[in-house]
C-alpha cells in the first residue's frame, strides 16, 4: 500500500506516516424539530439521533473513537454506505 487516507487513533510503528491536512466537523441540526437549544451540551448532543455517512460501511467514525475514550456514545438512526 502506497498511501492510506483515513482516521487512525495511534501511530503504527511499522509505517512511517505525515500530517497531510486538518479537518474540522460542523454538527448541523434544527433546534426546534429537535427540541434544544444552542449551543448543544455534550450530553444533549450525544442523546439525539445521528446520521453517519461512510464509504467503506463502517457503522463508527473518529468521532465515535473520540466518544469513547471519554466513556460516552451516540445513536446512529441511519447510516448511508453508498460507495
Amino acid at each position: 500500500m502506497d498511501l492510506a487516507i483515513g482516521y487512525f487513533p495511534g501511530p503504527i510503528d511499522a509505517h512511517s506516516g505525515e500530517v497531510l491536512f486538518h479537518e474540522e466537523f460542523d454538527c448541523l441540526y434544527d433546534a426546534n424539530a429537535c427540541g434544544v437549544t444552542a449551543p448543544l451540551s455534550l450530553a444533549t448532543y450525544l442523546k439525539l439521533a445521528h446520521v453517519v455517512t461512510s464509504l467503506c460501511e463502517e457503522l463508527t467514525t473518529g468521532i465515535d473513537a473520540a466518544h469513547r475514550s471519554l466513556s460516552k456514545d451516540r445513536r446512529h438512526t441511519l447510516v448511508d454506505a453508498t460507495p
